[in-house]
């Protein structure tokens, strides 16, 4: 993979807005990461980058070969053992693979063992059986949540778009996020946390996060709060979903 290649490949994955759901929530770094001491690769030379992936408010790590094929390995194995993927199929379109699609494969397969093991966990049924019958009822999608166990707590973040479609938008917003790239629109993501051991919500870690360019259009969200979201978020989560839809 020539120099222009891995570029374009890299700025795909920049400019993406349906990897994850909060937008520059990806950094790709050069390994080994430079050093006044670290001579000038040579341009035939293996070229490897580490990505880092904010998923669930939790890093996500991965080295990749930027070669042909893509080559990978999860830095993060607690949140993604490698032997979980011996017996998934390939890829898309593998060995040509792109890094956009390697990525999206990559979260899809840690969504999906994350999901496994908040289900393995008795006191986090309820958070369990709460995703599907959001799921089932509309209520979100399978690609506007990301949810993630490590250690005694579950990080839940659903993602939701105004009902209404609101005209406004930030050409500086969208220079300032590094030309040009994709801001996401207008949206805002909601952070859950339970207690791994008994199920229990944490309301002093929930939050409310608004996309850049909503907080840049209407600074007053920065002072945005609603004194019943945590006492329903306690009692029933599904209700409480449908509640935030209809208030924010």
């Amino acid at each position: 993979m020539d120099i222009l290649a891995r570029e374009k490949a890299k700025l795909e994955v920049l400019q993406s807005s349906t990897l994850v759901l909060l937008t520059n929530s990806i950094i790709i770094l050069p390994y080994p990461p430079p050093s006044d001491t670290t001579p000038v690769p040579h341009p035939l030379s293996t070229h490897r980058v580490t990505l880092n992936i904010k998923y669930a408010d939790t890093l996500f790590s991965v080295l990749v070969t930027m070669e042909h094929p893509l080559d990978f390995l999860v830095t993060t194995p607690h949140l993604l053992p490698m032997k979980n993927l011996d017996s998934v199929s390939f890829p898309p379109d593998y060995p040509n693979t792109s890094l956009v699609e390697l990525v999206r494969w990559l979260i899809t397969h840690l969504k999906s063992h994350m999901e496994q093991c908040i289900k393995e966990v008795e006191q986090l049924s309820g958070l369990a059986s709460s995703i599907d019958n959001m799921i089932s009822m509309n209520v979100i999608s399978r690609d506007s949540y990301e949810v993630v166990l490590v250690g005694d707590k579950a990080t839940l973040l659903v993602k939701f778009r105004p009902e209404k479609d609101i005209k406004l938008a930030s050409l500086s917003e969208m220079v300032k996020e590094d030309k040009l790239l994709n801001t996401g629109g207008h949206f805002y993501v909601l952070k859950m946390v339970f207690r791994a051991d008994t199920g229990a919500f944490l309301p002093g870690e929930f939050s409310i996060v608004f996309s850049s360019d909503l907080a840049n259009m209407l600074p007053e969200l920065a002072n945005f709060s609603h004194p019943g979201f945590t006492a329903k978020l306690a009692s029933n989560l599904v209700e409480f979903q449908m509640y935030v839809k209809e208030t924010v």
